[in-house]
């Protein structure tokens, strides 16, 4: 999308800068002055820009990756510093060629202006065509400024075809982030592949007080035991339940592969399992993320061992211990090389040698006195020993830095879209005006208003926006889906990655912002109609 906007950018720029240079470029052409050398002078300023953008990238490149991996992708391997200056050298090097032969190929228009041109001008005859079916005698409800904008676009199709690319990229860039961001931080996403049940509040436990409970308590998951007991002696029926997490090695007959082991979750069939098979209950059975299980060529029922850390009879002590268990189901597992495995409700005894994560945190109440509990359960500890997050904001919180990488990237890519919308709508107005000269002389001749010009000028940008609209949620709906879907999919190693669309950011917020932004791009460049005098309908 980012390439294509870039592309319509040059052409448009280029077409623009030709048709301000016509009577030059047909002059030169005249007296026997065009050639390679002559097109490439119009070539070298998005040949400099390409260069220089790509030197400037190399080093910003660097540290926004970093941050961008760090935030949001975790145990895997990335490549060394010299093979990914390669990756992006090449890409750089390949960007640039690409953009210099697009270039020179939409300087191709030159080749049609002639000296004939230069005297007389491109309008050689009635530019408004008849359209079947379109007759402004016969509309009683269409003005004239909507009917000449509507027989503009259906007259001349090819005409608008990369604007409308331009506008349906550019919007569709919007609407991805939107909708990634949305299904990424709802609780969609958390329920099937983070395998979180509920999040009805979020603790946030202060490190010197969750140590003072640790040292009392002993463990971590009798930390989150202790709690849950405070709370249900104070009347809060909150529901607390965490799952430890402990880094294992999975066999299965040669291959070996690193998994996470997740135990201590009460109820194992509360998780989302892919059809077929049953929830882990016993000591010896286990559920495995579905892509980790079919990538090592395990099946339902295959009989598989883990290495993992085990506490000895003392509970302080531990040994490294290789363990027999049964596949009973598998899930649709959230991996970044490392994949979950569920042990049976039975299972116990694992060293915890990651982290605990939140299964259930479920206020069990009717939902009208959810704040009156949450209130009470808040005013139980102090921020200094914990602090409870709302429904509203449990999941954010949980998914630290999520909400905020997608609202950072939201923000970048709309004023980067925003700022490529302008520049297109400003350089494709000013070409129409440049083009229809003669015919808004000689509709002012014939008594129409600057008013009413202008908003057939208004207008039929308006509509190519509203068909970009159109286009772009019917193309993100299906195909961008279907693309990014994948490709989601196979980067945090999950069997499917289910969008979700919410109604008023994409059906209602973005397209009124994007008409709205080009609605007022429009204004200043319309307002030249206004310095356009009646005796230039000459040229016609």
């Amino acid at each position: 999308a980012v390439r294509r906007m870039i592309f319509v950018t040059i052409h448009f720029s280029l077409k623009s800068a030709i048709k301000r240079e016509e009577k030059e470029i047909g002059i030169m052409k005249a007296i026997g002055v065009y050639s390679f050398s002559y097109r490439a002078l119009f070539a070298v300023k998005y040949i400099f820009f390409a260069l220089v953008g790509g030197i400037i990238g190399i080093p910003i490149a660097f540290p926004l990756a970093k941050i961008f991996l760090n935030q949001f992708m975790i145990h895997i391997l990335l490549p060394t510093v010299f093979e990914t200056s390669i990756i992006v050298i090449l890409s750089i090097v390949v960007t640039v060629f690409v953009i210099i032969a697009f270039t020179f190929n939409s300087l191709r228009r030159m080749n049609k202006i002639s000296v004939m041109d230069v005297i007389h001008g491109e309008n050689k005859g009635e530019r408004f065509k008849k359209i079947p079916g379109l007759f402004l005698n016969k509309k009683k409800h269409i003005g004239v400024p909507l009917f000449l904008a509507v027989n503009d676009i259906l007259s001349k199709v090819k005409r608008y075809v990369y604007l409308i690319l331009a506008y349906v990229a550019g919007i569709s860039m919007i609407l991805l982030v939107v909708q990634i961001k949305d299904s990424v931080c709802g609780p969609e996403y958390a329920r099937e592949y983070l395998q979180i049940d509920t999040l009805d509040f979020y603790m946030d436990i202060n490190d010197k007080y969750y140590d003072k409970l640790y040292r009392k308590e002993g463990s971590e998951t009798k930390v989150y035991a202790y709690i849950k007991k405070n709370l249900e002696e104070n009347g809060v029926p909150a529901k607390v339940e965490y799952f430890d997490t402990t880094v294992a090695t999975l066999k299965f007959e040669e291959k070996e592969q690193s998994v996470y082991i997740m135990h201590g979750i009460s109820d194992p069939k509360e998780v989302i399992y892919i059809d077929g098979g049953k929830a882990p209950t016993l000591y010896n059975e286990v559920a495995l993320a579905y892509l980790g299980a079919k990538d090592n060529g395990v099946e339902l029922g295959d009989i598989v061992s883990i290495e993992f850390n085990k506490y000895c009879e003392d509970n302080i002590s531990f040994e490294t211990v290789t363990e027999e268990f049964v596949v009973t189901a598998f899930f649709d597992g959230q991996s970044w090389g490392t994949f979950p495995v569920i042990m049976g409700k039975e299972f116990e005894g694992a060293v915890v040698n990651s982290f605990s994560y939140p299964f259930k945190l479920e206020m069990d109440c009717e939902k009208k006195d959810y704040d009156i509990y949450y209130k009470k359960m808040d005013d139980l500890y102090t921020d200094d020993e914990i602090k409870f997050i709302p429904k509203e904001e449990a999941l954010n919180e949980f998914l630290v830095g999520y909400d905020d990488m997608f609202s950072l990237m939201l923000k970048v890519v709309s004023i980067i879209v925003a700022v490529v919308l302008m520049l297109l709508t400003v350089l494709y107005q000013n070409i129409f005006i440049e083009d229809e000269i003669a015919d808004i002389s000689m509709l002012k001749s014939m008594g129409f208003r600057n008013y009413s010009i202008k908003l057939w000028q208004h207008s039929r940008i308006m509509i190519l926006a509203g068909i970009s609209v159109i286009t772009a949620l019917i193309f993100i709906q299906t195909i961008g889906h279907l693309i990014i879907g994948k490709i989601a999919s196979a980067m945090i190693h999950i069997v499917n990655f289910t969008f979700v669309v919410k109604f008023i950011p994409n059906f209602v917020i973005v397209p009124l912002s994007v008409a709205a932004l080009i609605s007022v791009f429009l204004v200043p460049v319309i307002k030249k109609i206004d310095t356009i005098q009646i005796w230039r309908v000459r040229n016609e």
